[in-house]
Protein backbone atom coordinates (compact mmCIF):
# COMPACT_ATOMS: atom_id res chain seq x y z
CA UNK A 1 0.00 0.00 0.00
CA UNK A 2 1.52 3.42 -1.31
CA UNK A 3 1.40 5.83 1.05
CA UNK A 4 -1.06 8.22 -1.27
CA UNK A 5 -3.77 4.76 -0.97
CA UNK A 6 -3.30 4.74 3.12
CA UNK A 7 -4.00 8.71 3.23
CA UNK A 8 -7.03 8.26 1.15
CA UNK A 9 -8.32 5.82 2.89
CA UNK A 10 -8.17 7.68 6.24
CA UNK A 11 -10.01 10.62 4.80
CA UNK A 12 -12.45 8.01 3.71
CA UNK A 13 -12.97 6.61 7.64
CA UNK A 14 -13.08 10.16 8.97
CA UNK A 15 -16.25 10.89 6.01
CA UNK A 16 -17.67 7.79 7.31
CA UNK A 17 -17.50 9.16 11.28
CA UNK A 18 -19.37 12.14 10.79
CA UNK A 19 -22.23 12.65 13.16
CA UNK A 20 -25.15 12.90 11.29
CA UNK A 21 -27.50 16.23 11.39
CA UNK A 22 -29.44 16.93 14.40
CA UNK A 23 -33.04 16.98 13.45
CA UNK A 24 -34.69 20.39 14.06
CA UNK A 25 -37.11 20.47 17.12
CA UNK A 26 -40.25 23.15 16.74
CA UNK A 27 -40.10 25.46 19.99
CA UNK A 28 -43.37 25.29 21.47
CA UNK A 29 -46.03 27.58 21.16
CA UNK A 30 -46.52 29.80 24.60
CA UNK A 31 -49.66 31.01 23.74
CA UNK A 32 -51.05 27.15 23.67
CA UNK A 33 -49.09 25.78 26.42
CA UNK A 34 -50.93 23.53 28.77
CA UNK A 35 -50.73 24.43 32.80
CA UNK A 36 -49.91 21.75 34.66
CA UNK A 37 -51.30 22.74 37.85
CA UNK A 38 -55.03 23.17 35.98
CA UNK A 39 -57.07 21.07 37.61
CA UNK A 40 -59.30 21.45 34.12
CA UNK A 41 -56.40 21.33 31.44
CA UNK A 42 -57.25 24.54 30.86
CA UNK A 43 -54.47 26.32 28.47
CA UNK A 44 -52.97 29.40 30.18
CA UNK A 45 -53.98 32.98 30.09
CA UNK A 46 -51.34 35.07 28.51
CA UNK A 47 -49.57 37.67 30.22
CA UNK A 48 -51.51 41.06 29.16
CA UNK A 49 -55.02 38.88 29.93
CA UNK A 50 -54.19 37.72 33.83
CA UNK A 51 -52.61 41.29 34.37
CA UNK A 52 -56.09 42.62 33.19
CA UNK A 53 -58.31 40.32 35.03
CA UNK A 54 -56.11 40.63 38.52
CA UNK A 55 -56.76 44.39 38.20
CA UNK A 56 -60.44 43.85 38.26
CA UNK A 57 -60.41 41.55 41.12
CA UNK A 58 -58.94 44.13 42.54
CA UNK A 59 -61.24 46.51 41.82
CA UNK A 60 -64.02 44.37 42.45
CA UNK A 61 -62.47 43.43 46.21
CA UNK A 62 -62.03 47.30 46.77
CA UNK A 63 -65.95 47.78 46.13
CA UNK A 64 -66.91 44.79 48.82
CA UNK A 65 -64.31 46.26 51.66
CA UNK A 66 -65.53 50.05 51.06
CA UNK A 67 -69.16 48.70 50.70
CA UNK A 68 -68.54 47.04 54.27
CA UNK A 69 -66.86 49.76 55.77
CA UNK A 70 -69.93 52.08 54.92
CA UNK A 71 -72.65 49.25 56.06
CA UNK A 72 -70.57 48.75 59.39
CA UNK A 73 -70.65 52.88 59.69
CA UNK A 74 -73.98 53.30 59.49
CA UNK A 75 -74.82 50.62 61.95
CA UNK A 76 -72.60 51.75 64.13
CA UNK A 77 -74.49 55.30 63.99
CA UNK A 78 -77.85 53.71 64.91
CA UNK A 79 -76.52 51.91 67.43
CA UNK A 80 -75.00 55.30 68.61
CA UNK A 81 -78.45 56.85 68.06
CA UNK A 82 -80.23 53.79 70.05
CA UNK A 83 -77.68 54.22 73.12
CA UNK A 84 -78.38 58.36 72.57
CA UNK A 85 -82.57 57.34 72.88
CA UNK A 86 -82.15 55.06 76.20
CA UNK A 87 -80.01 57.63 78.08
CA UNK A 88 -82.47 59.88 77.62
CA UNK A 89 -84.93 57.77 78.88
CA UNK A 90 -83.16 56.80 82.12
CA UNK A 91 -82.42 60.70 82.84
CA UNK A 92 -86.31 61.45 82.41
CA UNK A 93 -87.38 57.75 85.17
CA UNK A 94 -84.80 59.24 87.24
CA UNK A 95 -85.84 63.00 87.36
CA UNK A 96 -89.39 61.99 87.54
CA UNK A 97 -88.51 59.55 90.61
CA UNK A 98 -86.94 62.30 92.40
CA UNK A 99 -89.85 64.40 91.36
CA UNK A 100 -92.18 61.93 93.17
CA UNK A 101 -89.72 61.07 96.30
CA UNK A 102 -89.76 65.29 96.84
CA UNK A 103 -93.52 65.40 96.84
CA UNK A 104 -94.81 62.13 98.23
CA UNK A 105 -92.56 62.16 101.51
CA UNK A 106 -94.08 65.52 102.67
CA UNK A 107 -97.55 63.54 102.66
CA UNK A 108 -96.26 60.34 104.14
CA UNK A 109 -94.77 63.12 107.55
CA UNK A 110 -98.24 64.49 107.25
CA UNK A 111 -100.09 61.14 107.77
CA UNK A 112 -97.28 60.54 110.25
CA UNK A 113 -98.17 63.55 111.91
CA UNK A 114 -101.58 62.95 112.23
CA UNK A 115 -101.07 59.47 113.61
CA UNK A 116 -98.95 61.28 116.38
CA UNK A 117 -101.39 63.58 117.07
CA UNK A 118 -103.82 61.10 117.48
CA UNK A 119 -102.08 58.55 119.45
CA UNK A 120 -100.96 61.66 121.86
CA UNK A 121 -104.87 62.62 122.21
CA UNK A 122 -105.88 59.12 123.13
CA UNK A 123 -103.40 59.12 125.49
CA UNK A 124 -103.86 62.49 127.43
CA UNK A 125 -107.54 61.29 127.12
CA UNK A 126 -106.31 57.79 129.01
CA UNK A 127 -104.41 59.48 131.51
CA UNK A 128 -107.29 61.78 132.73
CA UNK A 129 -109.68 58.79 132.58
CA UNK A 130 -107.48 55.96 134.59
CA UNK A 131 -106.02 56.88 137.85
CA UNK A 132 -102.93 58.53 138.37
CA UNK A 133 -99.70 56.27 139.27
CA UNK A 134 -97.65 56.05 141.90
CA UNK A 135 -94.48 58.22 142.27
CA UNK A 136 -92.87 54.71 142.35
CA UNK A 137 -93.72 53.56 139.71
CA UNK A 138 -90.67 53.47 137.12
CA UNK A 139 -89.37 56.04 134.04
CA UNK A 140 -89.51 54.36 130.96
CA UNK A 141 -86.21 54.40 129.51
CA UNK A 142 -85.77 56.26 126.11
CA UNK A 143 -83.95 54.22 123.49
CA UNK A 144 -81.16 55.64 121.14
CA UNK A 145 -83.82 56.03 118.46
CA UNK A 146 -86.16 58.31 120.33
CA UNK A 147 -83.18 60.51 121.22
CA UNK A 148 -82.23 60.88 117.51
CA UNK A 149 -86.02 61.68 116.76
CA UNK A 150 -86.41 64.58 119.69
CA UNK A 151 -83.09 66.31 118.14
CA UNK A 152 -84.70 69.31 116.68
CA UNK A 153 -82.58 71.87 114.08
CA UNK A 154 -83.06 75.47 113.76
CA UNK A 155 -84.60 76.32 110.26
CA UNK A 156 -82.93 79.88 110.34
CA UNK A 157 -80.29 80.88 112.51
CA UNK A 158 -81.71 83.31 115.41
CA UNK A 159 -85.25 82.73 114.61
CA UNK A 160 -85.81 79.99 117.40
CA UNK A 161 -87.80 77.85 114.95
CA UNK A 162 -86.78 74.59 115.06
CA UNK A 163 -87.79 70.88 113.13
CA UNK A 164 -87.47 67.75 113.57
CA UNK A 165 -83.77 66.72 112.38
CA UNK A 166 -85.92 64.20 109.65
CA UNK A 167 -87.82 66.63 108.38
CA UNK A 168 -84.81 69.16 108.01
CA UNK A 169 -83.00 66.41 106.05
CA UNK A 170 -85.72 65.76 103.52
CA UNK A 171 -85.68 69.45 103.08
CA UNK A 172 -82.53 70.16 102.64
CA UNK A 173 -82.28 67.50 99.78
CA UNK A 174 -85.19 69.29 97.70
CA UNK A 175 -84.19 70.15 94.35
CA UNK A 176 -86.73 72.90 94.02
CA UNK A 177 -87.09 76.01 96.04
CA UNK A 178 -91.31 75.63 95.89
CA UNK A 179 -90.59 72.21 97.11
CA UNK A 180 -88.20 73.11 99.72
CA UNK A 181 -91.31 75.58 101.23
CA UNK A 182 -93.72 73.21 101.09
CA UNK A 183 -92.03 70.66 102.69
CA UNK A 184 -90.68 73.07 105.60
CA UNK A 185 -94.21 74.68 105.98
CA UNK A 186 -95.54 71.15 107.23
CA UNK A 187 -92.84 70.86 109.09
CA UNK A 188 -93.03 74.09 111.11
CA UNK A 189 -96.93 74.33 111.28
CA UNK A 190 -99.06 71.17 112.67
CA UNK A 191 -102.07 69.97 110.10
CA UNK A 192 -104.54 71.73 111.89
CA UNK A 193 -103.17 74.78 112.23
CA UNK A 194 -102.68 74.91 108.81
CA UNK A 195 -106.38 74.35 108.10
CA UNK A 196 -107.30 77.00 109.46
CA UNK A 197 -104.88 79.87 108.37
CA UNK A 198 -103.57 81.26 105.76
CA UNK A 199 -100.12 83.26 105.11
CA UNK A 200 -101.71 86.56 105.88
CA UNK A 201 -105.19 85.34 107.23
CA UNK A 202 -108.53 87.19 106.31
CA UNK A 203 -111.67 86.24 104.29
CA UNK A 204 -112.35 84.38 101.58
CA UNK A 205 -113.09 86.70 98.51
CA UNK A 206 -115.32 84.62 96.25
CA UNK A 207 -117.54 83.54 99.73
CA UNK A 208 -117.81 85.99 102.24
CA UNK A 209 -120.13 84.11 104.43
CA UNK A 210 -117.25 81.40 105.42
CA UNK A 211 -115.10 81.42 108.53
CA UNK A 212 -112.21 83.86 107.80
CA UNK A 213 -108.33 82.49 107.89
CA UNK A 214 -106.03 83.80 110.78
CA UNK A 215 -102.89 84.57 109.88
CA UNK A 216 -99.72 81.93 110.02
CA UNK A 217 -97.35 82.93 113.18
CA UNK A 218 -95.11 85.68 112.07
CA UNK A 219 -91.80 84.83 113.29
CA UNK A 220 -92.61 81.27 111.85
CA UNK A 221 -93.35 82.59 108.26
CA UNK A 222 -90.06 84.93 108.19
CA UNK A 223 -87.86 81.88 109.29
CA UNK A 224 -89.34 79.95 106.25
CA UNK A 225 -88.61 82.85 104.09
CA UNK A 226 -85.08 83.06 105.73
CA UNK A 227 -84.51 79.47 105.11
CA UNK A 228 -85.43 79.38 101.79
CA UNK A 229 -83.89 82.49 100.70
CA UNK A 230 -80.66 81.07 101.90
CA UNK A 231 -81.08 77.96 100.09
CA UNK A 232 -82.14 79.30 97.03
CA UNK A 233 -80.97 82.70 96.78
CA UNK A 234 -83.10 84.06 93.86
CA UNK A 235 -85.95 83.23 94.99
CA UNK A 236 -89.11 85.92 94.84
CA UNK A 237 -90.96 85.96 98.20
CA UNK A 238 -93.91 86.03 96.36
CA UNK A 239 -92.82 82.53 94.84
CA UNK A 240 -92.69 81.48 98.80
CA UNK A 241 -95.63 82.80 100.25
CA UNK A 242 -97.45 81.05 96.81
CA UNK A 243 -95.77 78.04 97.90
CA UNK A 244 -96.96 78.22 101.49
CA UNK A 245 -100.51 79.20 100.17
CA UNK A 246 -100.36 76.25 97.99
CA UNK A 247 -99.68 73.78 100.29
CA UNK A 248 -102.41 75.05 102.42
CA UNK A 249 -105.08 74.77 99.84
CA UNK A 250 -103.79 71.31 98.88
CA UNK A 251 -104.45 69.71 102.48
CA UNK A 252 -108.21 71.47 102.66
CA UNK A 253 -108.82 69.78 99.12
CA UNK A 254 -107.72 66.14 101.00
CA UNK A 255 -109.18 66.57 104.48
CA UNK A 256 -112.76 67.10 102.45
CA UNK A 257 -115.56 64.68 102.87
CA UNK A 258 -115.66 62.92 99.48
Amino acid sequence: MTGKEGELRRKLNDLTKMPSPKKRVPKPNKKLQISDHSDHDEPQLPHKIRKKTDGASRIRSHNILQTFQESSEVELQQKVKQLDKENTRLKNENQDLRNRMVDEIPDILENLKKIVTKATFINDEAKRVSPSSGSDSPTPNCSDSDKEASKQVEIFPGTGVYIDKLSWILAERCSTNTSYVRTLTVAVFDIPTLLKSNLRGGGNKRDPTLEKKTPLDRLKVEAIYGATLKKFPCTPKSVIGGAINSKINELRHRMKPE
